[in-house]
């Protein structure tokens, strides 16, 4: 098999600045070939994303994937434990296991969740569970799809 090496832009998008690490992944191992931190200064994280990604750009920067860390005010994210391990049943329940989380409910929510830990043997299944605000998940992906071009296509 043949193995081709690849770059991965990773993004913090934090309450007070933007931060991103390019890895590189190869035989030898992974490396870092590039780190870059912004301060927001405005209240449109949009804005400052968009203005980050073009900073990328100017330096001809490169990369396969992209993985982003959101903040913390975009959902909940929070360990449940559920007596069971079906993946359907998990998800018809979430949104009621999360429901206490949002002041608003769990309408225009998106939900995620990892078995952390289960065995044939245990009763109970612990989950990390995640729950996302829609409208905020959009907005983040609308403003990484505009600068798109620059993931490499080969």
């Amino acid at each position: 098999m043949l193995f081709r090496s690849a770059k991965i832009l990773g993004l913090d998008i934090g309450a007070d600045s933007i931060q991103a690490v390019i890895l590189e992944e190869s035989l030898k191992g992974e490396k870092i070939v590039g780190a870059f931190q912004m301060p927001i200064k405005t209240v449109d994280r949009s804005e400052a994303l968009k203005s980050f990604l073009d900073g990328l750009d100017e330096r001809n920067l490169n990369f396969d994937r992209v993985a982003v860390n959101v903040p913390g005010h975009f959902g909940s994210l929070r360990h449940i434990e559920l007596p069971f391990h079906d993946k359907s049943k998990v998800n018809s329940v979430l949104p009621f296991e999360l429901e206490s989380e949002f002041a608003d409910g769990v309408e225009g929510k998106r939900f995620w969740f990892h078995a952390v830990s289960w065995s044939p043997s245990e009763d109970n299944t612990l989950y990390l569970a995640l729950a996302v605000q829609e409208s905020s998940l959009a907005e983040l992906t609308a403003s990484l799809d505009r600068k798109s071009t620059r993931l490499n296509s080969s």
